[in-house]
C-alpha cells in the first residue's frame, strides 16, 4: 500500500514537473504555471483531461502529511512501472513529451525573464548610483564655491574692519571695536587691535569692549601691559574693575603690578599692596604716597602687613623713620603693627 501511495506521490511530482520532496511553495508555483497553460478557458476543452490530472496531483501534494511526504523516496515496483510504460499509447507518450517540452520551454522563458529583470534592475541601480555620484560632486562643488565666496567676503570685511580700527576719529574706532566679536577669529585682527590700543589714547569704554571678548592668554598679557602703561590716564572707576579681573594673570609680574600701582587711587594701591609677593619692596614713590596718607588706617595696616614679611635691614632710613612715627599714631591697631614691623614680632599670637 505504501508503495502504491509513493508511486502516486512521485507521479504527481513528475506531472507538475517537480522533483520528489519539493516544498509547498514550489508545488503551488508549479501548479499555477501549468494551470495558465492547460486550463480549459485558455487551452480549450481538448486539454481539460490534462488540467484535471494536474489539479488532482496538486490536491494530493498540497495535503500531504509528514508521514506521507516521507514515502516520496519509496520507488514504485519495477514491474508496475514497466506495465504502465508498456500500456502507454503512442498518443499518450506524444502528449507527455509535448507537455514536458512545454514545461521546459516555459521554465527557460521564465528564467530568461527573471535574468532580464535582474539585469534591468542592476542597470537602474548602477544608473541611480552614477546620478547620485554626479549630484554629490555638484553639491560639493557648489558648497566649495559658496565657502570660497564667503571667505572672500570675510577677507574684505576684515580688511575694512582693520581700516576702521586705524581711523583717526575715536567714534569710528569705537564703532569698529563694538563689532570685534564678529571678526575676532581672523588671524590679523588681534594684532591690529593691539596696534590701535598702543597708537591711540586708552579709554575705559574701549577696555570694557575689548575685555568682554574671550581672547587667548598671550593676547591678554599684551593687552594688560598696554593698560598698565597707560594706567594713569584712566579713572579709578574705569580701571579698578579690570584690575580685579586680571589680577590672577599679573600677580607674578612685578613690572605690571608696579605700573598699576602708579595710579593715584589709594583704593587701587591698597588692593595691589595686599597682593605684593615679590622679593623686593614696592617702588619708593609708591611707599611715600602711602605713608603720606597715614590717616587711611586700612591702607597703612595693609602696607605694614606686607612690610612685616621683609627683613627691616633692607628698609631705607626714611621708611624706617616713617614707621617709627606710626608708633604715636592715633589708631591702636596701627601702633601694634608698626611695633611688630620694627621688632619682627608676630602680631597674631
Amino acid at each position: 500500500m505504501n508503495e502504491n501511495l509513493a508511486y502516486k506521490i512521485n507521479s504527481s511530482f513528475h506531472l507538475l514537473g517537480l522533483k520528489p520532496g519539493a516544498d509547498a511553495r514550489q508545488i503551488q508555483s508549479a501548479f499555477r504555471r501549468l494551470a495558465r497553460t492547460y486550463h480549459p478557458d485558455v487551452a480549450g476543452a481538448f486539454h481539460s483531461k490534462k488540467f484535471e490530472q494536474i489539479s488532482n496531483a496538486y490536491l494530493l501534494l498540497k495535503n500531504l502529511t509528514d508521514e506521507e511526504r516521507s514515502l516520496c523516496e519509496v520507488k514504485p515496483r519495477p514491474h508496475e512501472a514497466n506495465v504502465k510504460k508498456s500500456k502507454e499509447s503512442f498518443f499518450a507518450r506524444w502528449k507527455r513529451n509535448n507537455a514536458e517540452k512545454e514545461a521546459k520551454r516555459e521554465a527557460e522563458q521564465r528564467e530568461k525573464r527573471e535574468a532580464e529583470e535582474a539585469a534591468k534592475e542592476a542597470s537602474e541601480i548602477a544608473q541611480s548610483l552614477r546620478i547620485d555620484s554626479i549630484l554629490e560632486k555638484c553639491e560639493n562643488g557648489i558648497n566649495s564655491i559658496i565657502k570660497r565666496k564667503q571667505k572672500d567676503k570675510l577677507i574684505l570685511e576684515v580688511s575694512d574692519f582693520i581700516v576702521r580700527l586705524e581711523a583717526s576719529r575715536y567714534e569710528v574706532r569705537l564703532m569698529a571695536a563694538r563689532k570685534i566679536s564678529k571678526y575676532a577669529n581672523a588671524p590679523q585682527v588681534p594684532e591690529a587691535l593691539l596696534n590701535m590700543l598702543n597708537k591711540y589714547p586708552l579709554t575705559g569704554e574701549m577696555i570694557d569692549i575689548v575685555d568682554k571678548h574671550q581672547w587667548p592668554r598671550e593676547f591678554m598679557k599684551k593687552f594688560v601691559k598696554i593698560v598698565s602703561d597707560n594706567v594713569c590716564v584712566l579713572s579709578e572707576h574705569e580701571i579698578f574693575p579690570f584690575i580685579r579681573k586680571i589680577i590672577f594673570m599679573t600677580v607674578d609680574d612685578k613690572n605690571v603690578i608696579s605700573k598699576l600701582m602708579e595710579h593715584p587711587s589709594l583704593k587701587i594701591t591698597e588692593f595691589l599692596i595686599a597682593r605684593w609677593m615679590f622679593p623686593t619692596l614696592p617702588g619708593e614713590n609708591v611707599l611715600k604716597r602711602i605713608f603720606s596718607n597715614v590717616q587711611n588706617e586700612k591702607l597703612i595696616i595693609t602696607t605694614l602687613n606686607m612690610l612685616k614679611r621683609y627683613d627691616k635691614s633692607i628698609f631705607s632710613n626714611w621708611l624706617t623713620q616713617r614707621i617709627r612715627e606710626l608708633l604715636a599714631h592715633d589708631g591702636a591697631t596701627v601702633r601694634i603693627w608698626a611695633r611688630a614691623v620694627l621688632s619682627n614680632e608676630n602680631v597674631v599670637k
